[in-house]
């Protein structure tokens, strides 16, 4: 296999980047601790598996850095978007990651990251995030204007806002509880010129909400703060229109609201909208 992957010249071409993601794969699992092998031909082996990893991983680089200068010029928006369309990021079901996710990641180089991977308190969800895929789902089906806001409730290191704010040109709002988070999310939305897209470091339930026309959950928290927000919403969705975006496990409760209608039939595994009855 990894002949072959030497000896193949055009996996290095701009458009291989899917492939390249597929080989990247493999060759990290051939690198895991613990597989058997101490003899030099295995050490050479395994020498010519890091060289070639780091050869595609550069690659990828390359693409996702094209990307990157490419918003930072104001012309994200139909560089990501053919780039998200050829590697089919449209919806499909389930939370799972992809490609696009690959290509978004390398854009953002969010690097390490002071995050425990536990929930930040009671009745909130760890922190994980929205599949690219279901983002350009959500834009799609919203069909943004100018004039809208869209508020991410849990926000994490803001995929979202930043996605939204580089495909639309919409202004957004990423609200998280966890500061780290939140200054990292600052610091990656700065140095791609993002002015559209901002980030609060709050508790939604004591967050100024005035601004939002759009609020996105990717299930940030359940129970008892779940109610909370909700009832939050519905006092917001009193004084203007809004609209509400769900994803995940949260569907089927933000669909019992008697104040919020669904557009279609609420399901986790695919970004659902309601609006206000």
């Amino acid at each position: 296999m990894l002949q072959q992957l030497e000896l193949d010249a055009t996996l290095l071409e701009r458009h291989r980047f899917a492939d390249r993601v597929d080989a990247i794969d493999r060759l990290e699992e051939l690198l895991m601790p613990g597989l058997p092998g101490s003899s030099d031909g295995f050490e050479r082996l395994h020498g010519r598996t890091r060289d070639m990893l780091k050869t595609l991983e550069d690659a990828n680089a390359r693409v996702s850095a094209d990307i990157r200068n490419a918003v930072i010029r104001g012309e994200g928006a139909a560089c990501l978007r053919s780039w998200l369309d050829r590697l089919g990021a449209r919806g499909a079901q389930g939370d799972g990651y992809d490609y696009a996710d690959a290509l978004v990641a390398g854009m953002f180089d969010f690097g390490n990251v002071n995050d425990t991977g536990a929930a930040p308190g009671e009745d909130m969800v760890f922190y994980q995030p929205t599949p690219v895929r279901h983002v350009v789902a959500m834009i799609d089906r919203l069909a943004l204007e100018l004039a809208d806001t869209v508020v991410d409730l849990g926000a994490g290191l803001g995929h979202v806002p930043m996605l939204v704010n580089i495909l639309t040109g919409a202004s957004t709002v990423g609200i998280e509880l966890q500061a780290p988070l939140v200054e990292r999310a600052r610091e990656t939305a700065q140095a791609l010129g993002l002015q559209g897209a901002s980030f609060i470091h709050d508790d939604v339930r004591a967050a100024d909400l005035s601004t939002g026309t759009v609020f996105y959950l990717y299930t940030p928290f359940k129970g008892a703060v779940m109610d909370q927000v909700l009832a939050r919403l519905a006092e917001e969705a009193k004084g203007r229109p809004l609209r509400i975006a769900t994803f995940g496990p949260c569907t089927l409760r933000v669909a019992a609201e008697p104040w919020l209608v669904p557009t279609d039939v609420p399901g986790e595994s695919r970004i659902c909208l309601f609006h206000p009855a």
